[in-house]
């Protein structure tokens, strides 16, 4: 790791995620205002997001000559053959 970058994830400002609640008896409306904090949260992270479905199609097929690319030819395959 460079000097920079480290520094730079040393000085980051931590990130602050709510308290996991996980009782059952709150209100539907209740329900879906942590549904949305949940998706506005991870939007905020959408960096993070991107880069671990990049790191897992990498690692999927790290060892095929198509890559990534397999799954939209195999199911291009499967289409054109129906």
């Amino acid at each position: 790791m460079t000097a920079a970058l480290q520094d730079r994830v040393e000085n980051a400002p931590p990130l602050e995620f709510p308290p996991l609640e996980f009782d059952a008896d709150h209100s539907s409306a209740y329900r879906r205002s942590l549904a949305v904090r949940d998706i506005m949260t991870a939007m905020r992270l959408w960096r993070l997001c991107i880069t671990l479905a990049w790191l897992d199609i990498r690692l999927r097929y790290r060892g095929s000559v198509l890559g990534p690319f397999w799954l939209t030819l195999s199911t291009a395959l499967m289409i054109g053959s129906m």
